[in-house]
């Protein structure tokens, strides 16, 4: 984002939870509540923002996701896409992800 011109004093970088939901709980109770935001951006990568808008969604969070240029493997899109789809069910039958 830097690289396309945006401040870096408006971007908030997350690098302390170990999951996606700890990563949504944080900007929501760090962020969105506390600034009464609105709507934010996440970016990751694509594999990764069907499950994280709802996480977000589920949080009564609005949410535009971008995905990130990261090149991947095809092994590794796979790879990912199985853990995701797995992860989307398990978050969508016992909350947890």
């Amino acid at each position: 984002l830097k690289k396309y011109g945006v401040d870096e004093k408006n971007l908030i970088v997350e690098v302390k939870s170990n999951s996606t939901i700890e990563q949504i709980h944080f900007v929501r109770d760090k962020h969105y509540r506390k600034h009464n935001w609105n709507r934010i951006i996440l970016i990751s990568d694509n594999f990764h923002l069907f499950r994280t808008s709802e996480i977000c969604k589920f949080n009564n969070m609005n949410v535009d996701c971008i995905a990130s240029d990261t090149p991947l493997s095809t092994e590794s899109r796979i790879n990912f896409s199985i853990k995701e789809s797995v992860a989307v069910l398990f978050f969508w039958l016992f909350g947890i992800g």
